[in-house]
């Protein structure tokens, strides 16, 4: 149960925005810091579906007097900017695909990952509770073919401790530990590895 005082705290917070909802609520990207590793010798693409650029997912929360509280979460294009900041942090090249599947011409590159975010709970998208918050991702990667390779979850976690702080916040720090979950992902998902030891790259010698 929320200690009384997060109770009053929050809910001042949300009197002084007033009583409709659902809230918009605008998350900022966070500072990422470079990967500690070699960069991989490959060249990767991305393609940002349009869903994804603006995905909104909405979450709920019971509040002690208060009754349910609706939020919805702006992370489309901060997701997009942290994708962009580790994955240029993480391969030696970096190239957007703006169509996708391919059509006429396939992108020279070894693999296209394509994020995604529906607008639901856990394992992807946003759960947010009175002092912890998470944030997922689907990662789907295909060859420049368009052939599928395999898909993975990349899921980071935000808290507050017991202090009670805006949820915006608590969604920023889980964006940035879904960044470091990123980039370890590629070194311990099955699928992930497979695909970069078929290009020739042994993930430990990166460290």
């Amino acid at each position: 149960m929320m200690p009384p005082r997060l109770f009053a705290a929050l809910g001042a917070a949300l009197l002084a925005v007033g009583c409709a909802g659902p809230y918009v609520r605008q998350v900022e990207m966070p500072a990422i810091p470079a990967p500690l590793m070699t960069r991989i010798p490959l060249a990767v693409g991305v393609h940002y579906t349009p869903e994804f650029r603006a995905a909104q997912p909405m979450t709920s929360m019971n509040i002690e007097g208060m009754g349910s509280v609706e939020n919805t979460w702006v992370v489309g294009e901060p997701s997009v900017a942290m994708f962009d900041t580790v994955l240029r942090g993480m391969f030696e090249k970096v190239v957007e695909v703006k169509q996708w599947p391919p059509t006429d011409s396939r992108p020279e590159v070894a693999g296209v990952l394509v994020p995604k975010m529906p607008a639901v709970a856990l394992p992807t998208g946003v759960f947010v509770s009175a002092d912890r918050a998470y944030i997922g991702y689907r990662l789907e990667l295909f060859l420049a073919s368009g052939e599928f390779l395999g898909a993975w979850d990349v899921v980071g976690g935000g808290g507050s401790g017991s202090q009670f702080v805006l949820g915006r916040t608590m969604v920023r720090d889980a964006m940035r530990s879904a960044a470091a979950v990123l980039v370890v992902s590629f070194f311990r998902d099955t699928q992930a590895r497979a695909w970069l030891e078929a290009n020739g790259v042994v993930p430990e010698r990166l460290r």
